[in-house]
């Protein structure tokens, strides 16, 4: 009884947070606006469902991106700067934009030589993350255990790993660690690295993101207002939407850096304008990430399900415990949990405007440092009738299956599903 009543109640509780939209929430919280770039906010959910009566933790099995870090290039910074210090040189700017360019010199300087690179925030994210699992499960680290780490060999997922693996090792002395990032792994850690195919749109989707984006395209007059004193330079001059989009990515990017308790630029945006820039950004990681309205982009990532079953498998039949880590980019987690359909991610739609309402919202998936986590349970080492759970951003999730118990799904059945969806396709 007091098990069903608590089931009841983290029902309730799920579907409360479900009903805070998008745009409630980014007035509640701004860091919301930033989608991908919100920095990890660590799990919401601290008391975690009890297994079945006699089940203990074994495996983990964790898909991952790196943590915060700064913006990719170097072109992002620049752009936004070079086209207020132009105006400036030309007297175009108003009180506010002659302040905003010293803001984006003092980013700019701080990114410079840093771009792509991981900040002291995304370490400690990755540090506290592999602190949690050794927390919350710390039988999987019993005996023998084993842990092995696998990167895709780019410098800030590299550094994701080697933070973790560091954690784990003044936490766990006794645990064997075995690393690795080699181009080998590239074709279930990261095959878009493989098929840049898998990250254009075709040419029906392109059309259809672009109609959803025209009108958002000339909503930028009262930012460019605030910025500069002669709209007919900026008509001339400026690429509005652009020079928009620039600023807000940097804005957004800033709560992953030493700058955040000094400045924001997230002042220059209205409520409204931050959840339209943040929702161009939320259909933009569907369309190119998740399904899309097609689905086909999702199939790509059938290697990296055939590998964790794989992996899965080795271990069970060799008794051992242990930690499986995997390190790669939002743009690998993104489609897993679509095609995994965790927590319904894997939601197809061509009526883009209803993405959110129907609960797909990309700061829920892929904030900076995105992680899934298989976590395995047995009664003995002879058991076979494994079940696992699935943390999303260290939060207990659903799966398309029919559960045990609670979020307790039968790895039986996990396989048997998702072997069927691949033969079928």
């Amino acid at each position: 009884m007091k098990k069903t009543l608590l089931l009841f109640l983290l029902s309730a509780l799920a579907s409360l947070l479900v009903a805070q939209t998008p745009r409630r929430e980014i007035s509640k919280n701004v860091r919301c606006s930033a989608g991908n770039l919100l920095a990890y906010p660590g799990p919401t959910h601290h008391r975690l469902t009890a297994p079945p009566a006699g089940m203990k933790p074994f495996y983990v099995n964790l898909y991952g991106s790196q943590g915060s870090c700064y913006l990719t290039k170097s072109a992002t910074y620049d752009a936004p700067y070079l086209t207020l210090s132009a105006a400036d040189s030309l007297g175009k700017l108003t009180t506010l934009g002659r302040d905003v360019l010293q803001r984006l010199k003092r980013i700019r300087n701080d990114a410079f030589n840093h771009w792509g690179e991981l900040t002291p925030l995304g370490n400690e994210q990755q540090r506290q993350i592999v602190g949690r699992i050794h927390e919350r499960f710390p039988e999987v680290f019993a005996g023998k255990a084993r842990v092995e780490a696998r990167s895709v060999p780019i410098m800030r997922c590299l550094l994701a790993m080697e933070n973790a693996l560091q954690q784990l090792s003044a936490l766990v002395p006794q645990v064997d660690i075995y690393h690795y990032a080699s181009q080998w792994d590239l074709y279930y850690l990261s095959p878009q690295e493989q098929d840049l195919s898998n990250m254009r749109l075709d040419l029906i989707e392109q059309q259809r993101y672009d109609r959803f984006l025209q009108k958002y395209n000339k909503r930028h007059d009262r930012l460019m207002r605030s910025l500069f004193n002669d709209m007919n330079y900026v008509h001339r001059e400026v690429d509005a939407d652009k020079l928009n989009c620039d600023l807000f990515k940097v804005a957004s990017n800033i709560q992953s850096t030493s700058l955040r308790r000094e400045l924001t630029l997230y002042d220059l945006f209205t409520d409204e304008e931050l959840y339209h820039n943040w929702q161009r950004d939320n259909v933009g990681w569907y369309m190119a990430f998740g399904n899309g309205g097609s689905g086909q982009k999702l199939y790509s990532q059938q290697a990296v399900i055939d590998h964790i079953i794989s992996e899965v498998d080795s271990v069970i039949n060799n008794k051992r415990n242990g930690v499986g880590l995997h390190y790669s980019h939002q743009a690998v987690v993104l489609p897993l949990c679509c095609q995994l359909n965790i927590n319904g991610c894997g939601l197809v739609t061509d009526h883009l405007e209803t993405l959110e309402r129907k609960g797909w919202v990309n700061y829920r998936i892929i904030p900076m440092a995105a992680n899934v986590q298989l976590v395995f349970y047995r009664r003995n080492a002879d058991d076979k009738d494994i079940l696992f759970k699935v943390l999303l951003n260290e939060n207990e999730a659903t799966l398309p299956l029919k559960a045990v118990d609670g979020p307790y799904y039968r790895w039986a059945d996990f396989k048997e599903y998702y072997h069927h969806n691949s033969v079928m396709r």
